[in-house]
Order: structure tokens, then C-alpha cells, then sequence
């Protein structure tokens, strides 16, 4: 028998079946459908996370990553990855002039 990571719980007589999720259908036709943009990352990462709570946070942080790699140069992935690393980080790292000088 198959199980699904984010499965429904529904079982039959031959033990649990993997159901997807009804979020699949429209991620599929969104990617299928449209060129890459922001908005569409944006969109699916929504559906995605939806789809799947057990992972929900995982799930935004990669598409996050995503968001942020989608650039259409070298330098613009670049920043979209300093970008990313500084929304995630910026809690724990500190400011150089909180820094002591020793």
C-alpha cells in the first residue's frame, strides 16, 4: 500500500491510500499555464503550504528560497539570495555596531 506524505487519513479495505491533495490539480494547471513570475510562486507557495500542514513551514521556506531566486540575471539571483538569507537571519545577526570592541 501507498501513503502519501500529507495524506487525508481516509483508509480503504486494503489499508490507507494515498489521496492528493485538492491543491494539486490547480498547482499543475498554474505552472503549466503561466510563465515563472513572483506572483505565480506566490500563488502556488500559498496552495502548497495549504495542501500539506504537517510541513507547512518547510514547505513556505522553499518557496521562499524560490521567490527569491527568480531573477533574470546572475547579479539579480545573487541578491535575491542575500535578500532571502537577510529576511531569515536578521534576528541573530547582529548589527556591526552592537559589536564590542575589544
Amino acid at each position: 500500500t501507498a501513503l502519501a506524505l500529507c495524506n487525508d487519513g481516509a483508509a480503504s479495505v486494503g489499508g490507507p491510500v494515498a489521496v492528493p491533495p485538492p491543491q494539486d490539480a490547480p498547482i499543475i494547471d498554474a505552472l503549466l499555464g503561466e510563465p515563472m513570475s513572483q506572483q505565480l510562486v506566490q500563488r502556488i507557495a500559498q496552495l502548497s503550504c495549504a495542501s500539506c500542514h504537517a510541513y507547512q513551514a518547510e514547505l513556505a521556506e522553499c518557496w521562499s528560497i524560490l521567490g527569491h531566486e527568480l531573477k533574470p540575471t546572475l547579479g539579480g539571483i545573487t541578491c535575491g539570495a542575500l535578500a532571502y538569507l537577510q529576511n531569515r537571519f536578521f534576528e541573530g545577526v547582529r548589527k556591526p555596531s552592537d559589536v564590542v570592541q575589544r
